[in-house]
């Protein structure tokens, strides 16, 4: 554990705060976040505007953007992570210094609204991001993050071990009021999981949260899903059939679904009636190839989640409900 606790000193996570206002609204909050991290053996930096607030942000989106690009060029720092989502990371896209992030393979973290920043720099930067835990929400957790979300991000950093996404049996019932006196979140939902559509397929992981990716439809920043393994979650608690059917339907008229080798759909507390549904929208969107999709796997809006590297190649086996990755993680895109 000694020898873990050295290697983790070695990384050096740069705090920015890209969208919402968080770590200032609720400070004791972010300190407890800011404590977990340095409690597991990290260094952490924080951004001159993490713990700000300007409005409905922390900053303006040049400030946002300025914290962004100095940790890309601080070489003490070997990872970024977001502090929160929200929904202003759009903003800040025309200011960040490409040829500066591409210079400087660091990652981002994060999930959410993150999904934007993620998709850009794995885009525009060129290097593996992650679709995992954010600050506020399971590092900053009362008393401790919930087990299954700090062991799945310690072990995506673990360089000596393969990396396997699997279900969670049950997933944690929603915590108290952040402006409240934190209390531990001891209450659980029994889940399940679905083969939609049986088979395996090795692709490029990229996705994230559907209502994210609507931000950046149609600009650069949104990538092509070329030999890609499509991992979609949302915002909602509850099952939007009307959301889904069109934003599957969307892509369907897009052609990202000729393009894809595998979906994967993130676990919810939805009732097998409503992923029954969905599953018949995902096999009509692509009835004209026959790809694996699986749902069910513990990433975004829910909690214990797990940490999946983005723009590195994985293996879905849909039967198994489980994605797979080999070490180190390398940097793959189809691109244009």
């Amino acid at each position: 554990m000694k020898e873990k606790s050295a290697e983790r000193r070695k990384i050096e996570i740069g705090l920015v705060t890209p969208s919402a206002p968080a770590p200032a609204l609720f400070p004791e909050r972010f300190k407890r976040g800011v404590s977990c991290l340095e409690n597991l053996g990290f260094k952490v930096k924080l951004g001159k505007y993490v713990s700000t607030k300007n409005g409905l942000t922390s900053a303006t989106a040049m400030e946002r953007a300025a914290d962004m690009n100095e940790f890309f060029a601080d070489k003490d720092v070997s990872l970024l992570m977001a502090s929160i989502g929200g929904d202003y990371s759009a903003e800040i896209l025309p200011y960040l210094d490409w040829e500066l992030i591409r210079a400087n393979k660091k990652g981002l973290i994060g999930y959410s609204d993150i999904t934007v920043l993620l998709l850009a720099v794995g885009v525009k930067g060129q290097q593996v991001v992650y679709y995992g835990p954010t600050l506020m929400t399971e590092f900053s957790e009362y008393p401790v993050p919930p087990r299954m979300s700090e062991a799945a991000f310690l072990k995506a950093f673990d360089e000596n071990s393969i990396l396997e996404i699997t279900p969670c049996s049950a997933l944690l019932g929603k915590g108290s009021d952040w402006a409240l006196p934190p209390v531990e979140r001891t209450s659980s939902v029994p889940v399940f999981q679905k083969t939609i559509r049986s088979g395996c397929a090795d692709g490029i992981v990229i996705g994230g949260c559907i209502e994210a990716l609507e931000r950046i439809r149609g600009t650069e920043y949104f990538p092509n899903f070329k030999n890609a393994i499509f991992i979609m979650e949302t915002v909602d608690e509850e099952f939007d059939e009307k959301k889904w059917r069109a934003i599957l339907t969307d892509y369907a008229n897009m052609g990202v679904f000729k393009n894809v080798e595998g979906i994967v759909i993130g676990q919810k507390m939805w009732n097998e009636d409503e992923v029954n549904k969905l599953a018949a929208m995902l096999l009509e969107a692509t009835k004209e190839r026959e790809i694996p999709i699986a749902y069910g796997l513990p990433f975004g809006h829910i909690s214990p989640i797990a940490t999946i590297p983005l723009f590195a190649k994985a293996t879905l086996d849909a039967d198994a409900i489980k994605l797979v990755y080999d070490k180190p993680f390398k940097y793959q895109y189809a691109g244009e």
